[in-house]
């Protein structure tokens, strides 16, 4: 049931994607000035943040109290499930010339989490050997 929901909210939100998209590019031209540019690449870069924040927030269920198997695969599943459409999506803004700024933005804010979650995962694993060489 949980990921019935979770794909056809995903077909939701391209859908109406599209549709913004297709509104987007049909009634705003082609900034031509450095600001304008820079405008659509901040756009994009908090937009994809806040659409995917506020698409966690809405599909992911409560934290629960005891810890179960289930909610790590579910979050798992969920993940696998979203990071193709946003690469499907930033495929399409990239493709049309008026939106191509607005690709750049989505394009940092991902390769921004990549960074991150590798120096997380760096630090984790550091802070894990640091009892190996408390001597």
């Amino acid at each position: 049931m949980f990921i019935k929901n979770v794909i056809l909210f995903l077909l939701g939100v391209i859908v109406a994607s599209a549709i913004g998209i297709y509104f987007l590019v049909k009634k705003i031209p082609e900034p031509q000035s450095v600001l304008g540019k820079a405008g659509e690449v901040f756009m994009g870069l908090f937009g994809w943040y806040a659409v995917n924040g506020i698409t966690w927030f809405l599909l992911l269920p409560p934290s629960r109290s005891s810890y179960q198997n289930s909610y790590g695969m579910e979050i798992a599943l969920f993940s696998m499930g979203l990071i193709p459409f946003n690469m499907i999506f930033l495929m399409i803004l990239g493709s049309m010339p008026r939106t191509r700024m607005i690709a750049l933005g989505i394009l940092i804010a991902i390769a921004l989490n990549f960074l991150l979650s590798l120096l997380l995962g760096m630090t984790m694993n550091a802070y894990c050997f640091i009892p190996f060489f408390d001597k």
